[in-house]
């Protein structure tokens, strides 16, 4: 990434999370098409030069905002996992967790990064990288599922899983019927289930 880094605590970091804060607004509100840092930087109050200091292009700026919302949704996924009565529940709450958090506002920051590894070596690199990341995050529940799968049988269910839970976001964005909330419990369930009968098998 070629964003500025500033020190945590400093001014500096301040003012870059407040410019993060304000374009993942942006970028929830408007999409990728509307994503402007010249706009970012008037409602933040300083000249698109200075915002540019920390995020030299729109590409460096969304790249940030996709590592910071995945690096939110690896927190929660690793403490679930170490905190789940069992695996099996473990990975139940993560499909379920993650697929709610997919389908939050967050979801329109991993469309745009969708969106540029059509086109872009830099984010279809960046879309490795995070899926690697979270077959990683499943890695520690799958182990104990299936302790005597191989690294590689277990890296294969994790992409399967992440795959049915791809399929299964789009399913959810697609159709006002299963949003997540009280209505979606039974699709999240069955999502969940296919996803432990994966684990097992």
């Amino acid at each position: 990434m070629n964003a500025i880094e500033p020190k945590a605590g400093s001014k500096g970091a301040k003012r870059r999370a407040e410019i993060m804060l304000i374009a993942r607004t942006q970028l929830i509100e408007t999409g990728f098409e509307g994503f402007s840092l010249r706009a970012i930087a008037a409602e933040v109050g300083i000249k698109l030069g200075n915002l540019q200091y920390y995020f030299r292009t729109k590409e460096d700026l969304i790249e940030a905002l996709v590592r910071a919302e995945f690096a939110d949704n690896q927190l929660s996924i690793q403490h679930t996992a170490l905190s789940a009565a069992s695996n099996e529940m473990g990975l139940k709450t993560v499909v379920k967790q993650t697929l709610r958090q997919w389908t939050s506002e967050g979801a329109r920051v991993y469309a745009a990064m969708t969106f540029l590894a059509l086109h872009n070596t830099r984010f279809q690199k960046l879309n490795a990288e995070v899926y690697e990341d979270f077959y990683a995050a499943l890695n520690l529940l799958l182990a104990g599922l299936a302790p005597d799968d191989s690294a590689s049988a277990r890296r294969n269910k994790a992409k399967l899983i992440a795959a049915l839970m791809d399929g299964s976001l789009f399913q959810l964005m697609g159709n006002t019927e299963e949003q997540p909330g009280p209505g979606a419990a039974p699709f999240l369930d069955l999502v969940a289930d296919t996803a432990c009968l994966i684990a097992s098998r």
